[in-house]
C-alpha cells in the first residue's frame, strides 16, 4: 500500500483551554492510523490484542505492532537510527542529595539531555526542595529505567519520579507503553509523573511527528489508567507552534525560554 507523504503540523489556539487535552488524542488517533495505513518492509497482518479488562485506558487505540524483526519502519515512519548515546554526557546526583531527596518531600528527576537542559532551572525552582537527578543525553527510555531500578532497590529514590524520557524512543516508539509499566513497577507507590515528548528535527519531521503519536498514544492510554500523570509538554509547543523556534531548538531542545516554560508545566502538575 503507497503512503502519501503531506506535512502535518498541530496548531491550536492559545485561548482554548481544550486544546492540550485533545492534542495528545489527536495524536493517538494519528498513531492509530499508522497502523491501520502504515506499512514496513516485510510486514504481515498483526493480530488484534486480546481484548482487556475494563478500564479508562480501553477506549484508546492500543499503540501500532512494531516492524517485523529484521525490518525497518518505511517512510514516513522511520526516524533513523539512534547514535552511540552511551558515550555521551552523564550527570547524576550524590549519595547525599539522593538520600536527603528520598527523606523528604524532593523529586528525583530521571532524564535525557531535555532533563540535562532543564536541571539547573528546576534546582532554582524547587529550592529548598530537594532535586536529586540522574540524565544522560542522548540515553532512551529502557535504560534509563535501569538505573531507576537501582536507586529504587538502594533506598534512595524519592518520593516524586519526574520522568523526562521519550525523546531518544522516536528511533524505536513501539515498546514505551511496556517501559511506562515498567517505570510504575519499579517506583511502586511513589508519584510518577511523565513529560511527553516533542521531536520535529528539519530533517526528518514528518516521521518524527508520527512517531511522537505513537509515544503519546501510549503515554495518554498510561494517564488514562492513572498510571501516571502527564506534563504536557508536546501539547505546549504544539499550541504555540507559530513560534515554537523561540521554545524549541534544533526541533528538540529547549531553549531558555523553551526550559522556564516546561519548568512553569512541571510545577503546576506537581502542584
Amino acid at each position: 500500500m503507497r503512503i502519501e507523504r503531506a506535512p502535518w503540523r498541530a496548531t491550536f489556539p492559545e485561548d482554548d483551554p481544550r486544546a492540550s487535552r485533545r492534542s495528545v488524542l489527536l495524536l493517538g488517533g494519528l498513531g492509530a492510523g499508522a497502523f491501520l495505513a502504515g506499512r514496513v518492509a516485510g510486514d504481515t497482518a498483526s493480530a488484534a490484542p486480546p481484548a482487556a479488562a475494563a478500564h479508562r485506558g480501553a477506549g484508546l487505540p492500543h499503540p501500532p505492532a512494531p516492524p517485523p524483526p529484521g525490518t525497518r519502519a518505511q517512510e514516513p515512519f522511520g526516524s533513523g537510527a539512534l547514535g552511540n548515546w552511551g558515550r555521551s554526557r552523564h550527570d547524576a546526583s550524590d549519595a547525599a542529595t539522593d538520600v536527603a531527596a528520598a527523606a523528604g518531600d524532593g523529586v528525583h528527576l530521571l532524564g535525557d539531555s531535555i532533563g540535562a537542559r532543564l536541571l539547573p532551572v528546576l534546582r532554582e525552582r524547587f529550592s529548598p526542595r530537594p532535586l536529586s537527578h540522574d540524565v544522560w543525553n542522548g540515553r532512551p527510555t529502557a535504560p534509563a529505567l535501569d538505573r531507576l531500578a537501582d536507586s529504587a532497590a538502594a533506598g534512595r529514590l524519592a518520593p516524586t519520579v519526574l520522568v523526562v524520557c521519550g525523546s531518544n524512543d522516536v528511533f524505536d516508539p513501539w515498546h514505551l507503553e511496556e517501559q511506562i509499566h515498567r517505570a510504575r513497577a519499579i517506583v511502586g507507590q511513589r508519584r510518577l509523573v511523565w513529560v511527553t515528548p516533542y521531536v520535529s528535527r528539519p530533517s526528518a519531521r514528518s516521521a518524527d511527528m508520527r512517531n511522537c503519536a505513537i509515544l503519546g498514544l501510549a503515554l495518554e492510554r498510561a494517564a488514562a489508567d492513572g498510571t501516571i500523570e502527564l506534563v504536557r509538554w508536546f501539547e505546549f509547543v504544539a499550541r504555540v507552534a507559530k513560534d515554537a523556534e523561540d521554545y524549541v531548538e534544533d526541533g528538540v531542545h529547549p531553549t531558555p525560554r523553551g526550559a522556564a516554560a516546561l519548568a512553569d508545566l512541571i510545577l503546576a502538575t506537581l502542584g
